[in-house]
């Protein structure tokens, strides 16, 4: 078994070294642990794309004394985009002959140290999975003692939603040739929604399937998140703009399935015009009107109060509804993103 385990890295000189450190201390990189549980190879590729800062200096500075069966490499791309350098790590950079490939942003910290074992066990147990995911922490969680109110209510609303069948884009491990189906719009703003959506279709050709997204309750990782309301409100503005687009662009991937897999069509288009994703949203945009925003995106916060007992509901219900109304301000943000011309190039 081969892996090749890509870090999107786009100005993270602050970040990239405590992630290198976390993730050169997981099992993976003892040479008895990979060979108990077959790994032949691991190839590691910091994936520096767009920087500006010290992020390819600070990388290189690390991976300097690594055990045989792992291979370690820092690539200078000079576009950014996260989606571009997805593409480019799964159809050109990634070893050809890996069995799985491992994506990873560049901020997060592993709470256990056999986190990727954990997620690479998951799909060797479980064939009807293409993808392992574990759960997003946030770091600000570490800790409790010195969260505000406003961390308090961040940190139990995150908590409130299922990660069964959910991709998070943060970290996962996937099924090499599953992802090599798979190609990016380069201006995507939600990558992982999409990803995720391509693979429980198998690239829009049939019905959710959730079982191909294996949850991994029990690993876990730590991700940086805003801790100022304004921070907070861009961030989700960005993911409810990305997910309204995405929405878009199933309708249209829906009826490419019916030809075959809907990845066969994106690269083409990809190649005829990279910046045909906002040809698509600009068309949608002028039909629909001055609310873009569907109403389950501003309401969504309220949905894990539905079937719990009423003490439950009462507990949580303070936390929902003020995280609903920060959700509706940010649905406000969106919109706004959306009614830009160039809404998909936001990002």
């Amino acid at each position: 078994m081969r892996l090749s385990l890509g870090i999107f890295a786009h100005n993270e000189e602050r970040n990239i070294g405590a992630t290198l450190e976390s993730l050169f201390s997981q099992t993976l990189f003892d040479g008895a642990a990979a060979r108990k549980l077959g790994v032949e190879a691991l190839e590691v590729l910091c994936l520096a794309n767009g920087c500006r800062d010290r992020t390819l200096e600070v990388a290189r500075s690390y991976g300097l004394d690594l055990p045989p069966h792992v291979t370690y490499r820092v690539v200078d791309l000079p576009e950014p985009g996260k989606s571009r350098t997805w593409n480019a790590f799964v159809h050109e950079l990634s070893a050809g002959n890996a069995t799985f490939l491992v994506a990873m942003d560049a901020d997060i910290i592993f709470e256990q140290d056999d986190v990727l074992e954990q997620l690479v066990r998951r799909l060797l147990d479980d064939p009807r999975a293409q993808v392992s995911t574990d759960t997003p922490l946030k770091a600000l969680a570490t800790d409790p003692a010195s969260l505000s109110m406003a961390d308090r209510a961040s940190v139990a609303a995150s908590s409130q939603a299922s990660k069964e069948g959910v991709l998070c884009g943060q970290l996962y491990c996937a099924r090499a040739d599953v992802l090599r189906k798979i190609w990016l719009p380069p201006a995507l703003p939600v990558e992982d929604g999409f990803l995720g959506a391509m693979i429980k279709t198998s690239g829009f050709t049939s019905p959710d399937d959730f079982g191909r997204i294996g949850w991994v309750p029990t690993a876990r990782h730590f991700f940086r998140t805003h801790r100022s309301v304004g921070g907070y409100l861009s961030h989700e503005a960005r993911i409810i703009a990305g997910s309204v687009i995405n929405s878009w662009l199933f309708g249209r991937l829906w009826e490419e399935g019916r030809k075959g897999h809907a990845g066969a069509f994106i690269a083409a288009q990809n190649r005829a015009d990279p910046e045909w994703l906002h040809a698509l949203v600009q068309a949608k945009v002028r039909v629909g009107g001055a609310w873009l925003v569907p109403a389950h995106f501003m309401l969504w916060r309220l949905q894990p109060l539905k079937g719990q007992p009423l003490s439950r509901k009462l507990r949580r219900a303070p936390i929902a509804l003020a995280a609903t109304a920060l959700n509706l301000l940010a649905c406000v943000r969106a919109n706004a993103i959306l009614k830009r011309e160039n809404a998909a190039a936001h990002w």
